[in-house]
């Protein structure tokens, strides 16, 4: 069984060459390509570890692993090419992911502890890899000090589904009154009251330029907002939430 003893961190320079290296194993190389997208423009990118140079050609199993930034709660992704294939995975591909993910999360603590103020509390605490591909579970798993927090169910659509969903949407639809806006500071009590899943406010608040709230007329006439989503560091859609309205006393708005 094949395992990975050695990481080489991406430089800048590199970043041309991971998106094309990474584009066709799309949708399931979005947690690191979204990574990237997201911080193009607004340099520097999250450290980004491969077990391959980007320089030479692609060996046919790779993985990826990018350590999220201080504000995000350092929470990572990872991305093995075996994801892109169906069916389960074979004991060589686990062997190799779970060594791949031990050397980079030993280079993920050297490097939070080097950077910031809090890397001992870190190594104390330990890091949340997020939106792990459901084959590494077992393996990952087995690893020593590994749990597993807040299981989800993620939805992968292909560019073609999605451009479909977007286009298919419309303001029209929604009930009289109700209107698409983003979210603002006023809503942030709001939002993080009714978060399952541990969220910073600061994070919550770095997250809302690129966001979307339903706002229907509330008891007293005045917009409150009724559901929203956010757009994650690494480009995802999560902390989806419709409120219950039958439970507050306001109108009852479908929002389907």
């Amino acid at each position: 069984m094949a395992g990975t003893s050695r990481l080489f961190r991406l430089e800048e320079h590199d970043y041309p060459r991971l998106h094309d290296l990474l584009s066709p194993f799309l949708p399931e190389s979005i947690t690191i390509l979204g990574w990237f997208e997201q911080h193009r423009d607004a340099p520097p990118v999250p450290p980004i570890w491969a077990s391959f140079s980007v320089a030479e050609p692609a060996p046919p199993l790779l993985a990826l692993f990018v350590l999220g930034t201080e504000i995000a709660g350092y929470q990572s992704r990872l991305f093995c090419s075996a994801e892109a294939s169906p069916g389960q995975p074979t004991p060589e591909q686990e062997t190799f992911v779970a060594s791949f993910v031990e050397a980079s999360l030993r280079a993920a603590f050297d490097y939070i502890a080097e950077t910031s103020p809090a890397g001992a509390l870190i190594r104390e605490s330990g890091l949340m890899i997020g939106s792990i591909h459901e084959k590494w579970h077992d393996c990952l798993r087995a690893l020593p000090y590994a749990g597993s927090h807040s299981p989800c169910r993620k939805v992968v659509l292909p560019p073609s589904a999605a451009r479909a969903f977007a286009e298919g949407a419309s303001d029209a639809r929604l009930p009289p009154g109700a209107r698409v806006t983003q979210l603002q500071n006023g809503d942030l009590e709001t939002v993080m009251r009714y978060n399952k899943i541990a969220r910073t406010t600061a994070y919550v608040k770095s997250r809302m330029e690129q966001s979307v709230c339903i706002r229907a007329p509330g008891p007293d006439g005045e917009e409150v907002p009724v559901a929203w989503t956010v757009v994650h560091a690494d480009s995802s859609i999560g902390q989806l939430h419709v409120i219950d309205i039958s439970k507050t006393g306001r109108n009852c708005y479908d929002l389907r």
